[in-house]
């Protein structure tokens, strides 16, 4: 089971044990620009958004989807899904914390199990919970939203439902 961790520092699980990602902050940038945007992004725009140097920045892109694919993918799911033209990550089948916590907004936290909305407000509430690489990356505003990313909204509705429940972190 594959499960990535947004929250905090970005984390890869792979059955329960922590991956080790790539020491390139533009490949784990990259993955979580993959997974916080769902749907295939055309390789130009991803070079033009990681790699802004007059280098090839095409074969830096292809060196760190390849670092990625030996992360998550295995031999039932390929979940970088890449052609010449585009690249893309498939999020069927993998747990991604961002992905639950706005399934539970979405739902409507009313009729969610306390349990599963302290389990994720707990994971949230970790004092760098803003997903610490982000703040330092170039590639800020577009991973985030006019200011605001998704994550920290997910994050806001989540911690205000719990409050009123008794929740202690």
């Amino acid at each position: 089971m594959l499960e990535i961790r947004l929250s905090g520092e970005l984390t890869v699980l792979r059955d329960g044990k922590v991956a080790a990602l790539p020491q390139s902050r533009k490949t784990r940038a990259l993955l979580a620009y993959l997974i916080l945007n769902p749907g295939p992004h055309r390789r130009e725009r991803l070079c033009e958004i990681f790699w802004q140097v007059p280098d090839d920045p095409r074969h830096s892109l292809r060196w760190s989807l390849s670092k990625l694919r030996a992360i998550v993918d295995d031999d039932r799911d390929e979940r970088i899904v890449a052609d010449r033209e585009r690249a893309a990550f498939d999020r069927a089948g993998a747990r991604i914390d961002f992905v639950e916590a706005s399934s539970l907004v979405a739902s409507g936290l009313a009729g969610s199990p306390i349990s599963a909305i302290s389990e994720m407000a707990a994971r949230i509430a970790l004092p760098s919970s803003t997903i610490g690489w982000r703040r330092r990356s170039r590639i800020s505003a577009c991973v985030c939203s006019r200011g605001s990313s998704p994550f920290s909204r997910t994050k806001s509705r989540i911690m205000a439902s719990t409050t009123g429940e008794g929740v202690r972190f």
